[in-house]
């Protein structure tokens, strides 16, 4: 069988079109979206 991985969707608060380079996006945060870490973060 085919494995099909859980997409991960935020929305964000602030929603003006940004490009963000890598070390833009908190460690934590993209650890999240890269699936090395299991549970969001924080906010704080």
């Amino acid at each position: 069988g085919q494995i099909i991985r859980e997409k991960r969707i935020i929305e964000a608060v602030n929603k003006k079109e940004v490009d963000y380079e890598v070390g833009n996006i908190p460690t934590e945060w993209e650890a999240w979206i890269r699936k090395t870490r299991k549970t969001p973060p924080t906010m704080e």
